[in-house]
């Protein structure tokens, strides 16, 4: 066998070997980005939970003792609930602990966990955008290795 038909097949082999590994961390990139979608869908609804619930405690404020008020109960869907006292909440502390504040100081409890979540969507969201981003070029460098080994360029799937 000649020298150059030795030195392409070393080159092939070399191309191939690092297309295999191109393709693992391709299909490795697109678990952690679903991974990291499924993440921020979560996040969206922890906000929005957020969001409708110093919604009512806003609207329990204003309502006042013995007024009737509309309560969600989820899915768009609210209830009709009559105020007994407006100065008092329960509020979720986590870990099965509930805690009876004062409606303000409730509505600054949810302001900090908005504010916590909304800071972490944005980290995931930024987290999405650098895998997305090495995908892109992974593609690429797939793409171009493909070619030279006599294929035609093809998304991974």
């Amino acid at each position: 066998m000649s020298e150059k038909r030795q030195e392409a097949e070393k080159k092939a082999e070399k191309a191939a070997a690092e297309l295999e590994g191109l393709v693992a961390e391709f299909n490795y990139l697109r678990s952690l980005a679903d991974g990291l979608q499924r993440s921020i869908e979560i996040l969206n609804t922890a906000l929005s939970e957020i969001f409708i619930a110093k919604s009512t405690l806003e609207e329990v404020k204003k309502a006042g003792v013995n007024s009737e008020i509309l309560v969600p109960s989820g899915a768009g869907s609210f209830t009709r609930a009559e105020v007994k006292d407006a100065s008092k909440v329960f509020l979720n502390l986590g870990a099965g602990y509930v805690a009876e504040l004062p409606v303000e100081d409730a509505i600054s409890k949810l302001d900090e966990r908005a504010k916590q979540v909304q800071e972490r969507l944005s980290q995931t969201q930024n987290q999405l955008v650098q895998v997305v981003n090495r995908m892109n070029a992974v593609q690429q460098r797939i793409n171009e290795l493909y070619s030279k080994l006599g294929g035609r360029e093809t998304g991974v799937q």
